[in-house]
């Protein structure tokens, strides 16, 4: 009796595609190296830091103000523990309140943005002491991520909700 064919592994399932967060993060990257210029916004001029997060979240669709100031008045507040990439996190390094910085949330720890005259676009740990102690908030111009899905495909806490025994 002739051998069964073998039976092919089925093809693993495609990844999932780049969140609208992951997309800015990448976006951002791109311009790592890409020098410092006061007052703009451009891969050709180079980048102030709000100009840096302007030029990346307009290239994936999303209209910011231009400025620090406009930046933080805008989206919606996030706190530090709640941070998904691609969120902009703000920070106080002037006197008295009047100067801010932004860069953008990495999610591993790490935010993109552009420095000052000299530098180029870098990416940095949040927990640098310069910039804990400068950080004071952030901000969501996107989408909320998606809740984690659960193995019945319902959010984990429905997951866990569905799970649970009735009460008597």
């Amino acid at each position: 009796m002739p051998e069964p064919a073998p039976v092919a592994a089925p093809e693993p399932p495609p990844p999932p595609p780049p969140s609208p967060g992951e997309l800015v993060v990448s976006t951002a990257r791109s311009q790592i190296g890409t020098p410092y210029a006061y007052a703009s916004c451009s891969p050709e001029d180079g980048y102030d830091c709000s100009g840096l997060v302007w030029w990346v979240y307009r290239q994936n669709g999303v209209e910011l103000p231009r400025t620090s100031g406009g930046i933080l008045s805008g989206g919606r507040p996030v706190a530090k523990n709640a941070l998904e990439p691609g969120d902009v996190v703000v920070f106080d390094i002037g006197r008295k309140g009047k100067e801010l910085h932004v860069g953008i949330w990495t999610g591993d720890a790490t935010f993109v943005h552009s420095p000052r005259s000299g530098e180029t676009v870098r990416e940095e740990p949040i927990d640098m002491t310069y910039w804990r102690r400068r950080y004071i908030g952030a901000r969501r111009y996107l989408p909320d991520p998606a809740p984690a899905q659960g193995s019945s495909g319902l959010p984990d806490s429905a997951s866990a909700a569905a799970a649970a025994p009735a009460a008597p």
